[in-house]
């Protein structure tokens, strides 16, 4: 047992080669449980935040975070990170009930992310090295199957799959049938389309 700077007192166990194995502590208002290894480096944690939630930890022997899993008050989410500390898996749940899955790159960047969205479809997006979202594969909110190609400003080029277009005679949109491929300009005007008389 022993006190920590600011008063709050922390309860140790150590094992037979004298090496520090569990610490609890409540330092800053934030309980904390911490697992040593046997050379006395801390391996996981479980932490409880002022707002009250938790988070657990595992680390590696360098004290890096190499896996991280907590909640909020906006659902809940899991984290794996790679050797050099950057996460490189993320999984969360939203309090609305959106799920996603993003892979990230070694810089921290998203470079593919798997959602499913209140108010749109399931979909499959992919990101180049700069963070512009090139490709995305899914369905619309109207639950059709779609493939976007964007260039290298993130401009949709190429859209196979049912997608809406506006209609240039009566500004109304035009739902097309998911056999359609759209072939768009760099402003994101249609230049070419097929089928060419799509059901309305």
């Amino acid at each position: 047992l022993r006190t920590h700077f600011d008063g709050a007192a922390s309860i140790l166990h150590n094992d037979a080669n004298s090496k520090e194995r569990i610490l609890m502590t409540s330092t800053a208002g934030t309980p904390r449980l911490t697992l040593n290894d046997g050379e006395g480096r801390p391996r996981s944690m479980l932490i409880a935040i002022p707002t009250g939630e938790p988070s657990l930890s595992f680390l590696d022997p360098s004290g890096r975070i190499r896996a991280l899993l907590q909640t909020t008050r906006d659902g809940a989410g899991l984290e794996l990170a790679g050797a050099e500390g950057h996460a490189g898996l993320h999984a969360s749940v939203g309090s609305e009930g959106s799920v996603r899955l993003s892979l990230k790159d070694g810089n921290g960047a998203v470079a593919a992310q798997l959602a499913a969205v209140d108010g749109s479809g399931p979909r499959l997006a992919l990101a180049d090295s700069n963070g512009v979202l090139r490709a995305q594969r899914g369905l619309r909110s109207w639950e059709s199957p779609f493939l976007d190609l964007a260039d290298d400003q993130g401009v949709v080029r190429a859209a196979l799959g049912s997608v809406e277009l506006q209609n240039p005679e009566s500004d109304d949109q035009v739902r097309r049938p998911p056999s359609s491929l759209v072939l768009f300009d760099s402003d994101g005007t249609a230049l070419w389309k097929t089928p060419f008389k799509p059901r309305r």
